[in-house]
């Protein structure tokens, strides 16, 4: 399920950040297009040499590629400013809250406001480390003393109560600064870096998207402690992408076969409809389809919702299975 196209890769519609979270987004985007320039034009030169010598199967594969870096580059820019526009978000819910706001019981079952945004810092923390090539040196430092756990969320779990306890304020000031590195480190990474994360190795662009299904996630943790709803914004086409792209991976995860072509089609917050399934597919293949809101299946996807209680419909030989396993493995 490597190839896929939507109806939009949507522009988020809330206002401008300003001031220095500007300035850090101007940075990032400045650098994310001087990359995608200079791969631009080194498959450029490949196909006027090409042409030249003509290879004209080598031509198309070219042009293929270029069309490719254009829609990866335009995707990483929307995506990493999506990214910061979460990051803000989430801090505007925080600042104002006092002490017993940051007590207050979130989304997540046993956990605290507090103890969310704490684990937002220390994903993040390993994300840097990711990028960094050290992500199990952070790793082993956020567990350390901690006994060896069966899974992901038991290891997130010990490393929250191993760190438990600070000021609510200290807990935002430590998110705060550990995503604005993380912001910096991504748009100085390479968008065709292959980088360690939980589930495995992937792209640099992915690890973006990740971080920002995980933000949105529990932003709508936090909000739900004070009777908010998630905000639904174009952010979710990125978070609804992740989750159509990794469905092979949940699949193999659940030790099932790997399903058939699988489409999803959307209603986005916007009232348009996103379309994500394959493009090679054949045309006797019979395929699974997903229909719904996109809000639904964001909410199913990062396990805040069962799909028998959302506005999701599935057809086809894996319909039961897509919507038991779909995932944002944020």
């Amino acid at each position: 399920m490597n190839k896929a196209h939507s109806v939009s890769t949507p522009a988020d519609s809330r206002p401008d950040p300003d001031g220095a979270e500007a300035a850090r987004v101007g940075r990032m985007l400045d650098r994310l297009a001087e990359m995608g320039m200079e791969r631009a034009e080194a498959m450029h030169q490949a196909a006027l040499a090409a042409i030249k010598s003509g290879d004209t199967p080598a031509v198309k594969d070219l042009e293929l590629s270029l069309d490719r870096a254009a829609r990866g580059v335009r995707r990483c820019l929307a995506l990493k400013l999506h990214f910061a526009r979460q990051r803000q978000e989430l801090a505007d819910i925080l600042t104002p809250l006092d002490a017993a706001g940051w007590a207050a019981s979130s989304r997540c079952p046993g956990w605290s406001v507090s103890d969310v945004v704490l684990h937002l810092a220390q994903t993040n923390e390993m994300a840097i480390g990711s990028l960094q090539g050290r992500m199990a040196e952070v790793v082993a430092a956020l567990a350390e003393g901690a006994p060896a756990t069966a899974n992901v969320d038991e290891g997130a779990a010990v490393m929250v109560e191993r760190e438990r306890g600070a000021s609510g304020p200290e807990v935002q000031a430590r998110w705060q600064a550990g995503v604005d590195e993380l912001l910096a480190g991504l748009a100085a990474a390479d968008p065709g870096e292959r980088v360690t994360w939980v589930a495995g190795e992937l792209s640099v662009p992915t690890l973006a998207t990740t971080r920002l299904a995980e933000t949105w996630i529990h932003t709508g943790d936090v909000t739900w402690a004070f009777g908010q709803p998630p905000t639904t914004t174009d952010r979710l086409w990125h978070i609804a992408r992740l989750a159509w792209r990794t469905l092979p991976y949940a699949f193999l995860r659940a030790g099932r076969p790997a399903p058939g072509p699988v489409t999803f089609r959307l209603r986005s917050p916007g009232g348009d409809t996103w379309v994500f399934e394959q493009d090679d597919v054949p045309a006797d293949a019979e395929g699974t389809t997903v229909e719904g809101d996109a809000l639904d299946l964001c909410q199913v996807a990062g396990q805040r919702a069962d799909a028998a209680d959302t506005s999701l419909t599935a057809t086809g030989p894996d319909a039961e299975a897509v919507l038991d396993l779909v995932r944002t493995f944020a």
